[in-house]
């Protein structure tokens, strides 16, 4: 039984993303034709909360693909460019 929590709660933790928050994030950021692709789980560090991988276009107008790392409690993000 309590592995079965433990179960659930590492699989509600690692799957979250924050779709509005990154969009908001990328869009300051200069990038732009946003398209958030399926969670990111290997791309962020230990105090990142939300994972949102993303593909998009930088101010030149390059093909970018990414993911947008956000903590739970701050308010700084990272973009993080593969």
């Amino acid at each position: 039984m309590r592995f079965l929590l433990v179960l659930i709660m590492i699989v509600l933790f690692i799957g979250c993303t924050d779709e509005s928050r990154s969009y908001k994030v990328l869009t300051e950021s200069g990038y732009t034709d946003i398209q958030f692709t399926e969670h990111s789980y290997v791309d962020c560090g230990n105090n990142d909360f939300y994972h949102t991988g993303f593909r998009a276009r930088d101010y030149r107008g390059k093909p970018i693909f990414g993911t947008v790392c956000c903590g739970l409690f701050s308010n700084g993000c990272a973009i993080l460019e593969r």
